[in-house]
């Protein structure tokens, strides 16, 4: 037996979303080119060095904070297995991301819109990051800005993820959490997101959302994207809103969008092959727009399926 929502009375609220796209300063903006070069050189090698796992996830990093980068660049630098010129280089760029981090609460402009929206917004927040690093930096950065801040990363025991959400729910303004908790969490009593940092992988966007987008939500969502221009993290947002319009579809459909396209290689991993092979902007945008033509292939599919199951059922 096949039922539809409406027929069973299941309503979702309205889902809003928002996206800033901020301005790097140029110090910062000139590293992150110059890393990217670093990374796309190494992963065009046969035989690389450096894993392209780990160039991905340096990459990754950089959109999320300096402060989560700098000890991957650290660590990469003291790798005796890499030459001689290559230690030098990540030795420079870590020596670079050190003097950032120093200055990166008060001089991130990802960090002042993320301290405007919190202002406005009328209501408790959820803010998600990827990295457990970027997670401390923004939880500590708020509490002295005198917000009340609940935390949730891999690193609590289940009493204390427990108590943090307890917290949250009861005193709190604003839950700072990992990748953990877009997994198996309800939290329908918030209704604001912030991504201060993007996944690669529109299924893990919609596990953060849907946190707080489910059964139970009274008030309408509002989700908040943070991405830095002419990062790749600005690209595949772009790809995603403008191509298939991912934060207006339901709960379910970006999976079915996604389909053929994840059969053989995951998606962050097409969107690295498609920045790391790229040699200017203008090839990144066409790379990109190939994905995002399948992907609105896919949706068009979808739309007739769906057109489909209403003549029928």
């Amino acid at each position: 037996i096949r039922n539809k929502r409406s027929n069973v009375d299941v309503q979702f609220t309205k889902r809003k979303a928002y996206t800033t796209t901020v301005e790097l300063p140029d110090q910062q903006q000139q590293l992150y080119e110059d890393i990217s070069t670093f990374i796309r050189n190494k992963y065009r090698e046969e035989k690389p060095t450096i894993s392209r796992f780990q160039l991905k996830h340096l990459q990754e990093q950089m959109g999320s904070t300096f402060t989560s980068m700098h000890r991957t660049l650290e660590k990469l630098a003291n790798n005796k297995k890499l030459s001689e010129f290559d230690q030098k280089a990540l030795k420079r760029f870590s020596e670079r991301a050190h003097h950032i981090v120093e200055t990166e609460g008060t001089n991130n402009p990802k960090v002042n819109h993320l301290l405007s929206i919190l202002k406005e917004f009328n209501g408790k927040m959820l803010i998600f990051t990827k990295y457990s690093s970027t997670q401390h930096f923004l939880a500590n950065l708020l509490k002295d800005q005198g917000f009340k801040v609940a935390e949730f990363h891999g690193g609590l025991k289940r009493k204390e993820k427990e108590e943090q959400i307890t917290y949250f729910k009861t005193d709190a303004d604003v839950l700072v959490s990992t990748e953990v908790g877009g997994e198996g969490r309800n939290l329908q009593f918030c209704n604001g997101m912030i991504n201060y940092d993007l996944p690669w992988n529109p299924m893990a966007i919609e596990q953060r959302i849907g946190r707080i987008h489910r059964i139970g939500q009274m008030n309408d969502v509002f989700v908040y994207n943070l991405v830095a221009k002419d990062t790749i993290e600005h690209y595949i947002l772009d790809l995603l809103d403008r191509k298939i319009n991912m934060f207006e579809l339901v709960v379910g459909e970006v999976d079915a969008i996604l389909g053929d396209i994840e059969s053989d290689v995951d998606f962050s991993d097409l969107m690295m092959k498609a920045w790391a092979e790229s040699n200017s902007k203008e090839e990144v945008k066409s790379e990109m727009e190939q994905i995002g033509d399948k992907l609105f292939e896919n949706k068009q599919r979808l739309l007739k399926q769906k057109d489909l199951d209403d003549k029928l059922f």
